[in-house]
């Protein structure tokens, strides 16, 4: 079964790059995520969208 979403951490892991990456896409809201507690959460939807773009340019 695919997560619907996962951490800043596995992100990390998935993509090959560094957590200030990560969070700076948040911040230009190319990658859609959530607050859980104190937890981020990155939606699995958004991650595959940033990649299609990517592949795209």
């Amino acid at each position: 079964m695919t997560p619907i979403a996962l951490t800043v951490a596995e992100t990390v892991k998935l993509l090959g790059v560094g957590r200030t990456t990560i969070y700076r896409l948040i911040s230009e809201e190319r990658l859609s995520s959530i607050k859980i507690g104190r937890r981020t959460l990155i939606l699995m939807a958004s991650i595959e969208k940033l990649i299609d773009s990517e592949q795209a340019r």
